[in-house]
């Protein structure tokens, strides 16, 4: 399977739970949150078929809707 990390936006076909896509959206190397807006984030957030996954969250904070949950990962060794 391919990185997500080299593109912005990754689609995943699923079955889970109601959810049909899986959105990987790595927002590392976005410089606005409006550039999110050319992505058709609007659309995205509104299909509650979509289950989204955003890398790097605070660059595009704002725009996150305020009842998205937050997941932290912690490296163990």
């Amino acid at each position: 399977m391919p990185s997500p990390t080299f593109v912005i936006m990754k689609f995943y076909n699923i079955n889970w739970k109601g959810f049909k896509k899986l959105i990987h959206i790595d927002a590392y190397r976005l410089e606005k949150e409006e550039e999110l807006l050319h992505l058709g984030w609007e659309k995205l957030i509104n299909d509650p078929e979509n289950f989204i996954l955003v890398e790097w969250p605070e660059r595009v904070e704002g725009i996150i809707p305020k009842d998205a949950r937050r997941v932290y990962f912690k490296h163990a060794i």
